[in-house]
């Protein structure tokens, strides 16, 4: 090595450790872009040559690289991590454009788990033209201390580091706006080629967080991998964050959580992950939700401290066994499939919203045992809720939530399955249709997005129907910019049943939602109490043992939203916001599935 690359990464390292002190292991993930010192973050330092590998090219630098042209764009990515997906084929079409302007691209991939097959794919996918580096020993990323799997690097021909940071300010962690209202790195390139100074120097780019290197702790003996954590992914990750999932990337080994180590650690200190809302719980009782995707307070130390950890693997036997992905539906063989057309979808853009009517072709009653709801294009559907229109009722009107009819079920990412128990079943009238309100989201080209809907039927009729009871409030507006808009709803119950399970349904700008009970004696009791409500995860609560409600009682629930600056998911803080099915509409609804004597 040389004496200049030798005082290049003892730099680098200094930079490094700066930043590191600068950003502690307790400073939540940021979600969204915003401007940074640009000094503090080294723009302005000359960056030295470096030596890079290519997959599937010749070794090169940087300087071989620049060869006469006018700048560098040095482009962290990733395989797998949502938003580097959604930005990639923007990325690479800015690159079209600015390569005939005499600017170099560089691809740089520093997700330790992720393998050259997947990175290939993603190559011909998007269209990158320029080297893609595989960084396993993650010099790139110490040279220029990357953060996220989005950041991008603008050198000049002298490689003066001129800009480091996002994009666009479009997108953030479950954030989307309906265009960018800065383009931070084509301004960065203008600037460049101009032989000026990038108005915007330093940005953040949300995206996957990078691992760095840090001080790590060491465990108690008992704190292993296969110990314990693995029993903690498995019974709350894997399900989804698997080959094949419905999430983006598997954590089914110790290699794939070892390769993502300090994102896994921002989401579950945050309680952004597992997927879900963040439920008030009284000490010392269990917890009545029996599917509740949260961990436990146990689960969440065990997990951060093995993360922030020397991350001892301990006895592979010790280890759960994950049973394999089912090549069928996870309800076993369905007597009945359906699907919905296309919701063609933009290439970039914020949610979008389609409505689709079904036929079921079922031309007799049956009584639904189960229900499995799965996207075809795993990467789009946000959500979608699946509604029953039997024979003679009311088309809903095409501005309304159809909350008349009855809810056979919703779909997340986090949820897709509901099971009832031997000898319960819902209804489904024969000559029936679906109405589904899908809502997916642009992932940066042009596609169609569809939900698949399969049903078992019961061989007889049950002894319990279940149906949904759907409490709504329609004449709600929201004012802009008000950041604690509150609203209550109260109904009496007119006939005895059994309570199973509550689903709360707002949007954006949901920020809390409680449920309460009020018993003959007059109590009032809280059932549900979600503080930190998150409009991308309608998730159905089942409760373990069924409540009994008599009639006569009342069910209250509350709603709170944010329609201000400071609430990360608000697409617009300056609209005047009312209840509709669209996606940029607020909603109003919780839907407590019930079950009665047939």
């Amino acid at each position: 090595m040389t004496k200049t690359m030798i005082g290049f990464w003892v730099m680098a390292c200094a930079l490094g450790v700066a930043a590191l002190a600068a950003e502690s292991d307790d400073t939540p993930m940021r979600r969204t872009t915003g401007e940074e010192d640009a000094k503090a973050l080294g723009v302005g330092r000359v960056v030295p040559d470096m030596a890079i590998e290519p997959m599937g090219g010749a070794a090169t630098s940087f300087v071989k690289l620049l060869g006469g042209r006018k700048g560098i764009a040095i482009c962290m990515t990733s395989a797998e991590c949502p938003l580097a997906i959604r930005y990639g084929p923007r990325v690479a079409g800015i690159e079209d454009e600015y390569a005939k302007r005499g600017i170099a691209f560089v691809f740089v991939n520093c997700v330790d788990a992720e393998k050259a097959a997947e990175m290939q794919a993603m190559i011909r996918l998007v269209g990158f033209d320029g080297p893609y580096v595989a960084d396993r020993q993650h010099a790139v990323r110490r040279a220029l201390d990357a953060r996220t799997t989005t950041e991008v690097f603008v050198l000049d021909a002298a490689r003066t580091l001129v800009y480091r940071g996002a994009v666009d300010d479009q997108y953030g962690v479950g954030v989307a706006q309906d265009a960018p209202k800065r383009q931070y790195l084509r301004e960065a390139l203008d600037a460049v080629i101009a032989g000026k100074k990038p108005a915007v120097q330093a940005t953040y780019a949300p995206g996957c967080v990078l691992d760095r290197e840090r001080a790590t702790t060491k465990p108690a003996d008992a704190l292993t991998y296969y110990g314990r954590v693995a029993h903690i992914m498995a019974a709350k990750c894997v399900s989804c964050h698997r080959q094949g999932g419905v999430a983006p990337f598997s954590l089914e080994t110790m290699e794939s959580v070892k390769g993502r180590v300090q994102m896994i650690e921002a989401v579950v200190r945050d309680r952004l992950m597992p997927p879900g809302h963040v439920l008030k719980q009284e000490a010392g009782k269990p917890n009545p939700w029996t599917n509740d995707p949260a961990l436990s307070e146990e689960d969440r130390a065990a997990m951060l401290a093995w993360l922030q950890s020397e991350r001892p693997a301990g006895n592979r036997a010790d280890g759960p066994v994950i049973p394999p992905l089912s090549g069928t539906w996870l309800i076993g063989d369905p007597d009945l499939i359906v699907a919905t057309p296309p919701l063609v979808l933009p290439v970039n853009g914020p949610l979008q919203y389609g409505r689709f009517v079904v036929p079921t072709g079922v031309d007799e009653e049956k009584w639904i045992s189960a229900v499995e709801f799965r996207p075809m294009e795993r990467d789009t559907v946000h959500h979608a809720l699946v509604w029953i229109l039997p024979p003679g009722a009311t088309y809903p009107a095409l501005d309304a939530m159809p909350t008349d009819l009855e809810l056979l079920g919703v779909f997340s990412p986090a949820q897709g399955v509901i099971r009832y128990a031997p000898g319960t079943a819902r209804k489904l009238p024969a000559g029936s249709l679906l109405v589904v309100d899908l809502y997916a989201r642009p992932m940066g080209r042009a596609k169609g997005s569809r939900l698949r809907v399969a049903m078992r039927f019961a061989a007889e009729p049950p002894v319990s129907v279940v149906s949904s009871l759907v409490v709504t409030e329609r004449d709600v507006k929201i004012t802009p910019g008000e950041w604690h808009f509150e609203q209550r709803i109260t109904f009496t119950v007119n006939e005895a049943m059994v309570m199973r399970s509550v689903m709360p349904y707002m949007r954006s700008r949901g920020k809390s939602v409680e449920i309460a009970i009020g018993w003959p004696d007059g109590r009032e009791e809280l059932i549900f109490l979600a503080e930190r409500y998150d409009f991308r995860w309608p998730i159905r609560y089942e409760r373990g043992e069924g409540l009994p409600i008599s009639a006569g009682m009342h069910i209250s629930v509350g709603c709170a939203w944010d329609n201000s600056k400071g609430h990360l998911s608000n697409p617009d803080p300056e609209a005047t916001v009312e209840m509709g099915p669209r996606a940029q509409d607020e909603a109003f609804m919780a839907v407590f599935e019930v079950e009665k004597a047939r």
